[in-house]
């Protein structure tokens, strides 16, 4: 099952539960979460990119990684969250090592690392008139159906004894993975 079901069907059930937060302030309840992220992944299924696809996350936390990770996921494209913490030329390694389509970044990060980055690979600044166009799409009604096998995170290792290798999580992972914590 996609993982964006799982804030489909509390937004559904319950849109005015209290979703994100900043310390003891509330940001969104579930039906905004479930709106922005339902947008994201229209603006994301328009430029083509859905199950099949990586879309990279070179961002720090924050309430917009939290929006793009599931617009991703809803469109049911794979994540590949990159370290906000590594350098430039890593990241970019990273982008290009795992076909990346998209790349999103935070304002101080996108600049530098948009010269490194093979020809053709969009980084969308998450303040950007760009990204804010994208977060208004028309939304995708319900997240893409995944089966279990699906990918839906590309992990990187450290690459201490040499490049970072992928690792791929499927949805099936992701559900044991979750499950686990309720067993």
């Amino acid at each position: 099952m996609n993982p964006a079901e799982w804030l489909h069907r509390t937004a559904t059930r319950r849109p005015e539960a209290p979703a994100l937060f900043r310390g003891a302030r509330q940001l969104a309840d579930y039906g905004a979460f479930a709106g922005r992220a339902a947008a994201i992944a229209g603006g994301l299924a328009a430029r083509g990119i859905g199950r099949g696809s990586q879309v990279a996350l070179f961002m720090t936390n924050s309430t917009a990684y939290l929006e793009v990770l599931y617009g991703i996921w809803w469109a049911g494209a794979a994540a590949v969250p990159i370290n906000a913490r590594l350098h430039e030329n890593e990241a970019a390694w990273i982008i290009a090592d795992s076909a990346s389509a998209l790349v999103f970044a935070d304002d101080t990060s996108a600049p530098p690392l948009c010269p490194l980055l093979p020809e053709g690979i969009p980084v969308l600044s998450t303040h950007s008139a760009e990204y804010n166009a994208l977060c208004t799409a028309p939304p995708l009604a319900r997240p893409l159906p995944l089966d279990p096998g699906d990918m839906i995170w590309l992990f990187y290792t450290s690459g201490t004894t040499g490049k970072p290798k992928g690792v791929m999580l499927t949805c099936a992972n992701l559900a044991a993975m979750t499950f686990s914590y309720f067993v």
